[in-house]
């Protein structure tokens, strides 16, 4: 797990249906992440209250890559976290 004041960032590398999953909470300041380690997708994301959003992604093959490497942007495409966490 990665945590820091605006993004805090997980997997589950065997969930039960069988397929990974990696999710995040984040503050406002971060607009876009993308996951590196899995061919630079790009996670869904939802509201869940004022200035906090849960970002997610399925994986679609039977395992993560390791390590999880990640960037997130500010709203001008400055890097605010990355690479590896």
């Amino acid at each position: 797990m990665v945590a820091d004041d605006s993004l805090t960032w997980s997997g589950s590398i065997s969930p039960p249906n069988g397929l990974p999953m990696l999710w995040g909470l984040a503050t406002d300041n971060i607009k876009s992440i993308v996951i590196t380690s899995e061919n630079d997708i790009q996670p869904n994301k939802l509201k869940i209250q004022d200035n906090l959003w849960l970002w997610y992604a399925p994986i679609n093959t039977d395992k993560l890559n390791m390590p999880i490497m990640m960037k997130a942007y500010d709203e001008k495409g400055n890097i605010l976290y990355g690479e590896k966490f």
